[in-house]
């Protein structure tokens, strides 16, 4: 196996007759939001070998409605319900999605398939079935909420929900790279489809280190900053170990862009004023931070409960913090910061 850039790997099998058998997995968009152009030629040398071409699908999210993943090339795609077609992460997550593959594979197909005939759909199994799966036809539930959603949409609105995705993150993009490096660094100015990845400046990690913070353990507490401010953290060190990956969907309104990136901006001059304020991040959530390495090391697998647990309440609630202004939210961090480290002496 051959990982040439963290979304691409390229597999080498022997067949029984001593030939090698070529394989590639792409992620396009890759994970950090760059379309890969090559794509197709990429897919023919593969195929000019007797290779198969499979796509990760998981950034659909940028293309849906708008790339023909056969002309491509593709022979095989997963397609994420959870990250595209509306389904939450938590209720079946990675691997409850639709598989489409190309003319060639589609007699190897495992279990049964749903065919459409003139009475109806009937169930068939294709002719070289490598077998039966697990849970073949997954949550129920969650297909029928998906195929809902599409065809609420219909065709052009899947377009749109692309386009309007692309369009925000590109616009989070143009706001954030002025005060904040884009990666990977070899590729700052390739235009992001819908998610990109920023560090902190050279300036604020000098900053931090010279507080006892290094490069290494800074990603994770610039992350919490996000709590405070009333978001959900975003997808840290992954897959750059000092980068904060930002996706921002098709959902919101400019104006909730700009609050976003607003807030991004005032947490890096927080932070370069007071850089002391990530030993002690999180602030407003029910509990502070955890300790995620005990956690890992001494997994509590059950436990008996007798009681329920008490259940502790923000101490500035998310649906506050969203109607306060950003300044009164950054003077009331600079003042938890404080009173946490005074009562840590």
């Amino acid at each position: 196996m051959e990982v040439t850039n963290g979304t691409t790997v390229l597999v080498h099998n022997v067949t029984t007759t001593g030939k090698y058998s070529d394989g590639i997995m792409v992620t396009n968009p890759n994970t950090s939001g760059v379309f890969e152009r090559h794509f197709a030629d990429i897919a023919a040398l593969i195929h000019a070998e007797g290779g198969l071409v499979y796509m990760d699908g998981a950034n659909m999210n940028a293309i849906a409605g708008w790339v023909n993943l056969s002309a491509l090339g593709v022979d095989a795609v997963h397609n994420n319900n959870h990250k595209t077609w509306t389904i939450p992460h938590g209720g079946g997550g990675p691997g409850d999605a639709i598989v489409a593959v190309s003319e060639r594979l589609k007699p190897f197909l495992p279990g049964v398939q749903v065919v459409r005939s003139k009475p109806g759909y009937v169930l068939e199994h294709p002719p070289q079935s490598i077998g039966s799966v697990h849970r073949h036809f997954g949550n129920v539930g969650h297909k029928i909420r998906a195929y809902t959603y599409l065809r609420a949409l219909g065709r052009e609105g899947i377009r749109r929900m692309s386009a309007v995705a692309v369009l925000a993150a590109r616009y989070l993009h143009h706001r954030l790279k002025h005060s904040f490096p884009t990666l990977p660094q070899e590729t700052p100015d390739s235009p992001r489809m819908h998610e990109f990845i920023i560090t902190l400046p050279e300036t604020t990690f000098e900053t931090l280190e010279a507080v006892g913070i290094s490069r290494a353990r800074a990603i994770g507490p610039f992350g919490k900053l996000f709590l405070d401010f009333g978001y959900h953290a975003p997808t840290v060190s992954f897959p750059e170990a000092q980068g904060l990956m930002i996706e921002p969907t098709e959902s919101y309104t400019k104006a909730e862009l700009d609050r976003f990136a607003d807030s991004i901006i005032l947490m890096l001059h927080l932070v370069n004023e007071q850089p002391t304020i990530l030993h002690t991040v999180p602030h407003f959530t029910p509990v502070d931070r955890l300790d995620d390495v005990r956690a890992n090391k001494h997994v509590v697998v059950s436990a008996r409960l007798t009681t329920l647990p008490q259940v502790l309440p923000n101490r500035i609630a998310p649906d506050q913090l969203a109607h306060m202004p950003l300044e009164a939210i950054a003077e009331a961090i600079r003042t938890a910061s404080a009173a946490k480290l005074q009562g840590s002496r």
